[in-house]
């Protein structure tokens, strides 16, 4: 099997598929890696180097335990949690909705947090709508379009989901500037009665479970809903009490792209392998499926100018305009799609605009969460590389220049004494 064949294939089944598996093992061996059957950071850069800039990227389960933000535009669930609470009591305000007690604050964002993660990149959870700032995994229907058409930072992005049934599809998700702007419509979408709104939430998750299923917003039993319900509400509780207890201090809801890299790569977007981030029996996308979306602006659609790239990191603006930044294999794809991204705050509103989002403009490593064992682990067990560190020669002659010094003191006063003994 070539390496463009391995690539499709694990688009195709998952990286969790016996037989992808080991298709896997058997190309590590030939690669001289750890044949493990894992796909993990080093299969995927030997896949790149091999001529398959756009293989898919790495999928894990996180390790127990994990998570400090591992990429560029991560928050900490702490932040976001308490973030999504400001932008909450800020639109339930301005909407004279009443009094918004604790309860049920932590009910209504535990219920989006559990869809979504408030579209942002905490590492440790599945976060494909990451940059979009979606709460609640709320589609882009053509009226919302329609309504937000020309309007800068508004677009949509092409996520995988799954009917009823269990049969996948692609659905054009929202993406919003801010978290001021998702909570808005969020809350639009569940709003369906404002009287039995009121009521449901006041009584906790089980009426509201009831309430939303009654007016379509899910397909699942009730219970179920319920269930993730009561565990979101306890799980925001909690953490909105640590946040404040670390003296966290919420960001403008109405900053726009939170600083965070906007929308997650296609391929992960269209790939959620069942069993590693939640038990569901998510799978990929069929490859015509991936292809037709791929076709279209690398599945994102911005009704205005596309949210800002992130700036380079602290100290690396010099050396970024200097070096042109490539992946660790050296892909000249992934240089030409790093550009693209580096110019997309003053690019027209055009699919180009959207490339980064392409799969191979992802950095390595890849931005989704990954268990982090010891370091320097060298199988494909998603271990972080050992870090090299450079040095200026400078310390160095300063530090041997003073020995220097203290030598020929020391020699010196050694030589005094023994001539003064001698006299």
């Amino acid at each position: 099997m070539t390496p463009r064949e391995l690539a499709d294939f694990i688009l195709k089944l998952g990286t969790d598929d016996a037989t992808v598996q080991a298709a896997v093992k058997t190309y590590q061996a030939s690669a001289h890696l750890t044949a493990d059957g894992r796909y993990g950071p080093q299969t995927r850069a030997s896949l790149v180097a091999a001529g398959v800039p756009d293989a898919p990227a790495p999928f894990y389960k996180v390790a127990a335990g994990a998570p400090a933000p591992d990429s560029p535009g991560a928050v900490t669930k702490e932040q976001a949690v308490l973030d999504a609470a400001t932008a909450l009591d800020a639109v339930w305000s301005e909407r004279g909705l009443g009094t918004l007690g604790d309860a049920m604050r932590a009910m209504l964002i535990g219920h989006a947090f559990g869809e979504s993660q408030f579209g942002r990149h905490i590492p440790g959870f599945k976060d494909t709508l990451r940059g979009t700032n979606n709460w609640g995994s709320v589609q882009a229907t053509q009226t919302w379009q329609k309504a937000h058409g020309g309007t800068d930072y508004f677009g949509a992005a092409a996520h995988l989901d799954h009917r009823g049934d269990g049969t996948p599809y692609v659905g054009y998700y929202r993406i919003y500037p801010n978290q001021y702007e998702a909570a808005k419509g969020w809350l639009s979408t569940v709003l369906y009665s404002p009287a039995d709104f009121a009521a449901a939430i006041a009584q906790g998750p089980g009426a509201y479970s009831q309430y939303l299923r009654t007016h379509g917003y899910f397909e699942a039993p009730v219970e179920r809903y319920t269930t993730m319900l009561t565990n979101g509400q306890a799980d925001m509780w909690r953490t909105l009490q640590a946040a404040r207890g670390r003296g966290l201090k919420p960001a403008d809801p109405k900053q726009a792209g939170f600083g965070e890299a906007p929308v997650a790569p296609l391929v992960e977007r269209l790939h959620t392998p069942k069993g590693e981030y939640s038990p569901s029996a998510w799978g990929t996308v069929s490859k015509d499926m991936f292809a037709a979306t791929k076709a279209d602006g690398e599945g994102v659609r911005w009704f205005g100018k596309p949210l800002p790239a992130l700036p380079p990191p602290d100290g690396a603006g010099a050396a970024a305009a200097a070096t042109p930044p490539v992946t660790a294999a050296g892909s000249p794809a992934a240089t030409a799609a790093s550009s693209t991204v580096a110019a997309a705050p003053t690019a027209a509103s055009t699919p180009s605009a959207s490339s980064a989002a392409s799969p191979s403009a992802s950095p390595t490593p890849s931005p989704s969460p990954s268990p982090s064992p010891s370091p320097g682990a060298t199988g494909d067990t998603g271990g972080t590389p050992p870090v090299r560190h450079t040095h200026s020669l400078a310390p160095f002659v300063v530090v041997g220049a003073a020995v220097g010094v203290v030598a020929l003191i020391t020699e010196w006063l050694l030589h005094r004494d023994v001539a003064q003994d001698s006299r």
